[in-house]
């Protein structure tokens, strides 16, 4: 069988990648693959002042991530880097192999023409000002330069974010509930995909 892709996407700090980890542990037939792991290294990315700027799509290597995501569609066996938040830079890889259903989720996926193609159901996760700030604010090492990324960078343009990215969603979820709310409604969603896949 050809696997199913399946697209999340969000703003930063909207759950997107516990999404993902969850649908992953408790379903057997997702393999998740996370748009974080293809981050440029630091050096590497595009600057706003002395910020990098991952908020734009020239922050990722898109088409590496739409080479594995082809791979695994073809159902072959692939290796993937593994990046590391803190050093902002890759430290290894790990191999990725190919299930029913392929979950590729980050704030940037559907800047991707090809990755829309390759998603079969498309999901955004809409949200506010305020929940990213609350979520962000928990989870950052660096509260100064945190605050600084979100005010100078990703709120002067969450709505015009929100609503380019929104367009392809053929699910929008709303991330402004508890996380609880998103996961039942992905799980619904992934149950359905993985019924249909088997019942070819």
């Amino acid at each position: 069988m050809t696997p199913t892709i399946v697209g999340i996407c969000g703003p930063t700090s909207t759950g997107k990648t516990s999404l993902a980890r969850r649908a992953a542990a408790s379903f057997e037939e997702v393999t998740h693959v996370p748009m974080d792991d293809f981050f440029k290294d630091a050096k590497d990315a595009p600057m706003q002042g002395d910020i990098p700027h991952w908020n734009i799509p020239e922050s990722v290597h898109l088409d590496q991530l739409v080479a594995v995501l082809t791979n695994l569609r073809d159902n072959n066996a692939v290796e993937v880097p593994l990046y590391s938040k803190p050093l902002s830079a890759r430290i290894g890889t790990q191999t990725l192999r190919p299930s029913p259903v392929i979950l590729v989720e980050g704030t940037l996926i559907y800047s991707s023409p090809e990755i829309l193609n390759l998603c079969s159901l498309k999901i955004f996760i809409r949200t506010t000002a305020d929940t990213i700030l609350s979520r962000y604010a928990s989870r950052i090492n660096d509260y100064s330069t945190g605050m600084r990324y979100l005010t100078d960078l990703v709120f002067p343009t969450l709505d015009e974010y929100t609503e380019h990215y929104s367009r392809y969603a053929d699910v929008i979820l709303d991330g402004t509930l508890p996380l609880e709310h998103s996961e039942r409604d992905l799980f619904s969603h992934l149950t359905k995909t993985i019924q249909t896949i088997y019942s070819h």
